[in-house]
């Protein structure tokens, strides 16, 4: 079988941190991921593999012990390990690695029963023999076994790496909450989640269970641009065009707020442009019985065109020097 090459799968030192490894991960499985444009199946089932084995201390160290003789790609032959994975039976009896792929099902260089690769499978456990077995007689899996609790390791594969995928939502939604369809991309589910009332941009749904191999799948929420109101923090934000006259001498004006209805303004007499206006308890919905304030930022309504009336007043402001 090929003998793989996690570092080189990922990009990284062999003395790279877990955060180094972690982050290159992340970087490599975005760009490779199925669902992304010019993504390589093959490619990402290569480096979940990789971050499997890495991300865990007790692999890890297994899979060092190797050594780095070995490139990517090169043939490795599991005999070759000596007190490795303890490959030979009582009194020095040798198993014989070819019957035993065989048995598990595994070939040269495809997946074995943990859903990873053959060279996964004989050094870690696989083939469809229950979580944690490779492929070894009954008192060789007892004596493994109690060597990792001797060493407070517990003896079963780890959970595949939590997927992310970005939930887009529009601010009305955002604002409403409730119930949403969502569908998995890793496996086309269709979900029901329920929105919270004013969840943040970049906060996480939690979907448990829900990936592809039975780990967790987080929606990153992603707030649309709205056309008229943004979001900082609790407090919505909007601008609103006034009239000139009214910035000049006081009045009321609507506003349309973003779910639903209307608001007065109250401007004072001599308002100025980019003023602002704080409206208590007028803005995001915050779940709870809670609701944000609203900022809106004043503008002038400069008209683009005046009927002829309206074009001699302001020739007299102007020559009063308004």
């Amino acid at each position: 079988m090929e003998f793989k090459d996690y570092y080189k799968l990922l990009g990284v030192e062999r003395s790279a941190s877990q955060k180094e490894i972690k982050a290159a991960y992340r970087k490599m499985a975005k760009k490779h991921h199925p669902d992304a444009n010019g993504g390589d199946d093959s490619k990402f089932k290569d480096l979940n593999e990789a971050y499997e084995v890495l991300k865990d201390p007790d692999k890890r160290q297994r899979y060092d012990s190797l050594g780095s003789n070995y490139r990517h790609g090169a043939q490795f032959d599991p005999r070759d390990m000596g007190g490795f994975g303890g490959f030979s039976g009582a009194g020095g009896q040798q198993i014989d690695i070819e019957e035993l792929l065989r048995q598990q099902g595994m070939g040269d260089g495809g997946f074995g029963g943990s859903g990873f690769s053959s060279f996964f499978d004989v050094l870690f456990g696989g083939g469809g023999m229950g979580p944690g077995m490779s492929g070894m007689p009954p008192h060789m899996h007892q004596q493994q076994q109690r060597h990792h609790q001797a060493h407070g390791h517990p003896h079963a594969q780890q959970a595949p790496p939590a997927i992310e995928q970005r939930l887009p939502l529009s601010l009305e939604t955002v604002a409403r909450g409730g119930k949403q369809t969502v569908v998995v991309q890793a496996t086309g589910k269709r979900l029901t989640v329920n929105i919270p009332q004013g969840i943040s941009d970049g906060k996480k749904i939690r979907l448990g269970g829900q990936g592809p191999h039975g780990q967790d799948v987080f929606l990153v929420v992603n707030h649309q641009k709205h056309p008229a109101f943004w979001v900082e923090g609790d407090t919505l934000h909007t601008k609103a065009p006034i009239p000139l006259s009214t910035l000049v001498l006081g009045g009321a004006h609507t506003l349309s707020k973003l779910t639903g209805g209307s608001v007065e303004l109250s401007i004072p007499k001599g308002a100025q442009t980019g003023q602002k206006m704080r409206l208590k308890g007028q803005g995001m919905p915050l779940g709870k019985n809670q609701t944000g304030d609203l900022i809106v930022t004043l503008q002038a309504a400069i008209p683009k065109t005046v009927p002829p009336e309206a074009d001699a007043l302001f020739r007299e402001l102007q020559t009063l020097g308004y």
